[in-house]
């Protein structure tokens, strides 16, 4: 633990905000009920705080420098929330609807807290270099899979049984998807 913390540390000092910023997202996408079990809500919060931590250490509460959004994706969103909560309101279980609005509103909160420190091309450079590590690293988690099971049992699993995990397709629904 402790060569990964200096490590960091180090990384931090020497890249800034850029390298923060990139450990945020990888970690939103990499930490996942199977590696970090119970914890993962609290991951999520942590870095969700040190997200609206850079913002407002960026633009503080000053809303007239907030980075605007362009009209077309304002549109779009009232017309997703429009569509949301009419469908939550006509559902049968109106409860999750309107929990699936909640967590979706959040889901855009976040992705405008990133919109808004992208403000250079080397903020932009640390989320392309943050996409490949988290590619890489669900690669490899998927090809461990693949190695551990051998290529039939991998694909059957999703298809037929139920009796071999596959942790790499279940990340993040619980549920096996092909």
């Amino acid at each position: 633990m402790l060569i990964p913390i200096i490590l960091m540390i180090g990384l931090n000092l020497i890249y800034g905000q850029r390298f923060v910023i990139g450990i945020i997202l990888i970690g939103y996408l990499t930490a996942t009920t199977q590696y970090a079990g119970d914890f993962r809500i609290y991951i999520n919060i942590f870095i969700t705080i040190i997200l609206i931590y850079l913002f407002l250490k960026e633009y503080g509460l000053n809303f007239n420098k907030y980075p605007k959004v362009p009209t077309e994706i304002i549109i779009f969103l009232v017309l997703l929330f429009t569509c949301l909560i009419f469908s939550s309101v006509f559902s049968v279980s109106p409860i999750t609807g309107f929990y699936s609005i909640i967590t979706t509103f959040i889901f855009f909160i976040i992705c405008y807290l990133f919109y808004a420190l992208l403000y250079d091309m080397q903020n932009l450079y640390t989320y392309i270099y943050s996409i490949f590590a988290i590619v890489i690293i669900l690669s490899i988690s998927i090809l461990i899979d693949l190695f551990r099971l051998g290529t039939t049992v991998f694909f059957l699993r999703g298809l037929f049984s139920n009796e071999v995990e596959l942790y790499s397709m279940i990340r993040y629904t619980e549920f096996v998807i092909f």
